[in-house]
């Protein structure tokens, strides 16, 4: 799907905003806490929403954080955000063009949304408009399994017509070409996490979330009303669905964080990524030899110990200040 294709089934939430609001999950307060630990954002941090739809995130930011700024381009979405987070300073605009001063914010999280924008005129505006130590937050609702109980058949049989005509967002996301954009940007490597998460609701949140997809908001209104007939004869009962949070999260290259704290990325390794001991400190000839057969254990910035993950093909090893290493 090429950027104008993203950028027009993006705007097609702007017909289904209340649908949005009404049938979509929202986000974790405890994963917010972490990320806030992990980041180093204090309670006095400036967030900003960004691509904020309905406020899902933005009414658990504001929960944490001294000033939430969000900001979103759909009217419709906007003042269902303004109904539902008061407490938000909330803006039109885009993020290819944020309405903000340069520096103005600490931190930008994008919940479900950075699959619509252009990927690197986003990644320019975002270092733009936070500050010397910046992070950015990317998040998404992934989907393992079906709703349970299961929907009818007839309706899924909709929904997969549908999405032959209009793939949805996890689509885009799943392709993974968004990440290219990262190369040779203002920000540096980006640590993947996943966080088990399940949506839980009722007949007409069900039948909302359906509605709200960009999929069917896309369909002729004579489809849309066929749909919501179909979904007319869904039971009174509570629905399941495992939707596990995909978690990504970075910091702007070569910059300090707060005064006192460690470099975000010093300009060379300063320890030996196998033992951990200091390079200037040692001959670690026999641990380069080593690591020629094996994925690293420490982080060569900080010394932390690294999350290994072994591949059928190849390892992947995460630092959670400085970013993820692959190989194969």
């Amino acid at each position: 799907m090429d950027q104008a294709t993203r950028a027009h089934q993006g705007r097609s939430f702007n017909v289904v905003a209340a649908e949005y609001e009404r049938g979509r999950p929202g986000w974790p307060t405890t994963m917010v806490d972490r990320l806030a630990t992990v980041l180093d954002l204090p309670a006095s941090a400036t967030v900003l929403d960004l691509g904020a739809g309905t406020g899902k995130l933005t009414r658990v930011l504001v929960g944490r954080f001294a000033r939430v700024v969000a900001v979103e381009p759909l009217p419709a979405m906007r003042s269902q955000l303004v109904a539902q987070v008061p407490q938000a300073e909330v803006y039109e605009g885009s993020a290819e063009r944020i309405p903000l001063p340069d520096g103005s914010v600490d931190a930008v999280f994008v919940a479900d949304a950075f699959h619509w924008f252009d990927w690197p005129a986003a990644l320019a505006e975002i270092a733009r408009v936070t500050g010397p130590a910046g992070r950015l937050v990317l998040l998404w609702h992934g989907a393992d399994g079906p709703w349970e109980p299961a929907l009818p058949e007839a309706v899924r049989e909709r929904i997969r017509h549908a999405a032959a005509q209009y793939p949805p967002g996890g689509v885009v996301v799943e392709g993974g070409e968004w990440r290219q954009a990262f190369t040779g940007s203002a920000f540096g490597p980006l640590v993947e996490e996943s966080v088990p998460y399940e949506f839980v609701t009722d007949r007409e949140g069900v039948i909302a979330n359906l509605l709200s997809l960009s999929t069917v908001a896309r369909l002729p209104e004579a489809e849309r009303e066929a749909l919501q007939a179909e979904l007319a004869t869904l039971p009174e009962t509570t629905y399941r669905r495992k939707l596990p949070i995909r978690l990504y999260w970075t910091r702007k290259r070569g910059v300090p964080t707060q005064p006192g704290h460690r470099p975000d990325e010093p300009a060379s390794p300063q320890w030996c990524d196998r033992c951990g001991g200091g390079l200037a400190e040692a001959d670690h000839t026999a641990c380069q030899a080593a690591r020629a057969w094996e994925p690293p254990r420490f982080c060569p910035y900080c010394r932390r110990r690294m999350k290994v993950q072994v591949l059928p093909a190849g390892w992947r090893a995460s630092c959670v200040a400085h970013g993820e290493t692959r190989a194969g």
